[in-house]
Parts: C-alpha cells; sequence; structure tokens
C-alpha cells in the first residue's frame, strides 16, 4: 500500500483530484483534520526502508568484483576514500 497525502486549495483542486483519481481507479478517503495518521505514514516509511534495505543488499553479490581504476572513464577529483 502505498499513501499519497493530497491537500487542494480550492474547490476546483479538489475537483480536480477526485476526478483523477476516479479515472485511475485509486482508493481514496478524506482525512479529518482530527485523524492521527502519523502513525500511518511512519508505520509505512519505516515498511519502505526495510524493503529498500533488503533489496539493496541483494544488489551486489559476494562475488562482485572492485572496480577497478582501469574501468573508471572520467575520475572524480573530489572523491576522498578516507
Amino acid at each position: 500500500m502505498t499513501s499519497i497525502l493530497v491537500k487542494p486549495k480550492t474547490k476546483d483542486e479538489l475537483f480536480l483530484v477526485y476526478e483523477l483519481l476516479n479515472k485511475m481507479q485509486v482508493d481514496f478517503y478524506k482525512i479529518e483534520p482530527d485523524d492521527n495518521i502519523e502513525s500511518d505514514f511512519d508505520k509505512e516509511r519505516d515498511e519502505w526502508l526495510r524493503f529498500s534495505m533488503i533489496n539493496f543488499s541483494k544488489t551486489y553479490g559476494e562475488d562482485e568484483p572492485d572496480y577497478e581504476n582501469a574501468v573508471i572513464k572520467e575520475p572524480n577529483p573530489d572523491y576522498d576514500p578516507h
């Protein structure tokens, strides 16, 4: 599940957002000012971070070779490995 918070400034903008979401067949609901949504966003953020870390660790295997200077086309003069 992905959440997006939209806060239109005018009724015209609200109508456009409503129409767009309907055309995209996106489920949505109105959030009232007293709703506690922070915990939902924090939970979702934590889930995305965990997902990212798990999948990032899969991008490089243990047998992945180091990149030698020979394969670097343009060295970064600002790079400091220490």
